[in-house]
């Protein structure tokens, strides 16, 4: 299928120019940070898409393509709540006690 001009020029280019809009605001905005978390995310997305294409992006009806799918989009969530969350969230709940790990019982 070939694109005409009109169809690039009323469609993909207001698509394009609405992400390049938002990965500019999100760069310049204080509360998100890239760190080693959302790399690891990311790295795990990319890495589940790499074994996926060697499945041959299947339909996802088959065991594997499902869970495939299902973890990729799981990576992909956690990599986007990564970007927002704060530096010290995790050290200071786990520091606090918010999650015993024994769940109370001792």
């Amino acid at each position: 299928m070939v694109f005409s001009s009109s169809v690039f020029l009323f469609y993909f280019l207001p698509l394009f120019l609405i992400e390049l809009s938002s990965f500019a605001m999100l760069t310049i905005s204080p509360v998100m940070r890239v760190t080693r978390w959302t790399l690891l995310f990311l790295a795990g997305m990319f890495l589940v898409f790499a074994i996926w294409a060697l499945a041959g992006f299947a339909y996802p009806v088959p065991p594997l393509p499902i869970t495939l799918n299902v973890i990729s989009k799981t990576l992909a969530f956690l990599t986007a709540i990564s970007l927002f969350t704060p530096p010290g969230l995790w050290r200071t709940a786990l520091a606090s006690g918010a999650w015993d790990t024994n769940n109370g019982l001792t």
